[in-house]
């Protein structure tokens, strides 16, 4: 499958490229012209390794909208993708059925703007987080409460690290508090 991006590094300058992904990981690209083929092993859903020729760079890619946010051996990118987003996923969340919403980056957590009973809309802010001078929103994937508020500001956190627990409630909506 061919997909085509533009490439926006926070503070750069945008670049179109094309992407082909193949079986096994696979993919050929062409980057501002220039062609690179490579594989790409996944850790877990949005970490991996991206191996070029001989060199292995870790990552983390976290979709946001009609974004991909990249973190890339120690960069972050922001992709534009030209294909919509799935719309049972809500921007800037991971959460799971436990109602957990986790790290999507590692990173250090500069705000928490809830707190535990706050009543929140799909989509609100509940934190910022920082990685490489880059702040990356963290927003609820579903109307609910907060049950539980599991960081603080200044904490340091891993990848997929639990920040919140979110009590879905299919009363709240648009006219939450957040």
């Amino acid at each position: 499958m061919k997909t085509r991006v533009t490439l926006r590094p926070f503070g750069g300058v945008p670049v179109e490229a094309e992407v082909e992904l193949q079986p096994g990981g696979e993919f050929s690209a062409r980057v501002a012209g220039a062609p690179f083929e490579g594989r790409v092993d996944r850790l877990s859903g949005c970490e991996g390794t991206l191996r070029l020729e001989e060199r292995a760079i870790p990552f983390v890619a976290v979709r946001v909208g009609a974004e991909l946010h990249l973190w890339l051996g120690g960069q972050v990118f922001r992709f534009a993708l030209e294909t919509p987003a799935d719309p049972a996923r809500t921007p800037g969340s991971r959460a799971l059925p436990s109602g957990e919403v986790r790290a999507p980056m590692p990173g250090r957590v500069t705000q928490v703007l809830v707190q535990a009973g706050t009543e929140v809309s799909a989509g609100a802010l509940l934190a910022v987080l920082e990685s490489m001078k880059v702040q990356f929103n963290v927003t609820a994937p579903a109307a609910g409460r907060v049950a539980e508020v599991r960081c603080r500001p200044g904490q340091m956190v891993e990848l997929d690290a639990a920040l919140f627990r979110l009590e879905p409630d299919a009363t709240l909506g648009h006219e939450a508090s957040v």
